[in-house]
């Protein structure tokens, strides 16, 4: 088996047998990615319509399976690009990190400045995303 190395944009497992070369894959990260986030927006607006009177529980909780059916799909793949990497990092930051919603800004800075977790958490995000702030939440 080939070790991977960072190699531009991309994860690459060059090989004997491959062409460093060659363009890379499509990440297979990045599709489930996609869904997630799609499925995550959802939830959040449906969570707003039960608080609301608008929707039911139900139909939450068939949202919420589809969105950790999306998740569950993308741990299963490696990424191999930094987008994937980056895709990654935000779905660890949606579960482990601290929610805006329930935080004042300076309670979100400070949470985010002092635990361990999500700093490394962040470092990984800005290494392959480029972006010096969290990834969003939705």
């Amino acid at each position: 088996m080939a070790n991977s190395s960072l190699n531009g944009n991309t994860l690459s497992t060059a090989g004997p047998d491959t062409d460093a070369n060659a363009p890379p894959a499509i990440d297979p990260t990045l599709f489930h990615y996609r869904v997630w986030r799609a499925v995550r927006a959802e939830w959040c607006r449906a969570l707003i319509q039960v608080e609301s009177g608008q929707t039911t529980v139900k139909n939450l909780d068939a949202i919420q399976r589809r969105e950790l059916e999306a998740r569950d799909a993308l741990i299963s793949l490696t990424p191999t690009t930094l987008n994937g990497i980056a895709a990654i990092a935000h779905l660890l930051w949606d579960e482990l990190g601290p929610s805006k919603a329930n935080l004042s800004e300076g309670e979100y800075a400070a949470r985010c400045a002092s635990d361990p977790t999500l700093k490394m958490i962040a470092a990984i995000w800005r290494a392959a995303d480029g972006s010096h702030t969290p990834p969003l939440t939705d």
